[in-house]
């Protein structure tokens, strides 16, 4: 609803102004939308860690509680991870993690390898993550990577995101003869 203010003037020599506060408005929305990618940037005043191997990431448990219920509830029990303020994930890749974490703060992801992505989103309840990495299973599926790309989106297939692009992905795979034979081959190389 718009806003429509009244003015009641009783004296003639008065002169009133009213701006428009439309774009000032957009500004704070904008502002608004900012402010995670500016604490993802800065990490001023960060109350917790991440440590993946040697590598540390400095966070705020707020943002990490809102982006996962998993990490909600490790930092805000009696877990040993709320008393210390750290999270470990020590079987991913640490760009990978901290790919995850960028994305909790901004809502942007830069896949470095999605079916990768999708474990870590799965595991930690992100199902916006999962979203968005389930389509990119779909892409540049090759001899190479057909296998782990089935093997990965069956893992998660429970999933209601990962369900979506099953069909899709089967039909990619049923239109392409070697890419048939490359998971054929590379299901009998597991089982030898």
């Amino acid at each position: 609803a718009n806003y429509m203010p009244c003015v009641i003037m009783s004296n003639s020599d008065v002169t009133v102004q009213i701006e428009d506060l439309g774009a000032s408005q957009h500004d704070a929305s904008e502002g608004r939308k900012l402010m995670p990618v500016r604490l993802w940037q800065d990490r001023l005043f960060t109350d917790c860690t991440v440590t993946c191997g040697s590598s540390e990431f400095r966070c705020h448990r707020a943002v990490l509680a809102k982006a996962s219920a998993v990490w909600r509830t490790a930092l805000e029990s009696s877990f040993r991870e709320s008393h210390d303020a750290k999270l470990s994930i020590d079987d991913f890749d640490p760009g990978v993690v901290e790919a995850v974490l960028k994305y909790a703060y901004t809502c942007e992801i830069e896949f470095v390898d999605a079916d990768v992505v999708l474990g870590l989103a799965h595991r930690y309840e992100m199902s916006s993550l999962v979203a968005l990495c389930a389509p990119q299973m779909l892409e540049g599926v090759t001899a190479e990577n057909v296998a782990k790309r089935a093997s990965t989106l069956n893992v998660y297939l429970e999933h209601e995101e990962v369900a979506k692009v099953w069909p899709q992905f089967k039909e990619i795979i049923c239109r392409d003869h070697s890419l048939i034979e490359a998971l054929t081959r590379q299901v009998k190389a597991r089982h030898a």
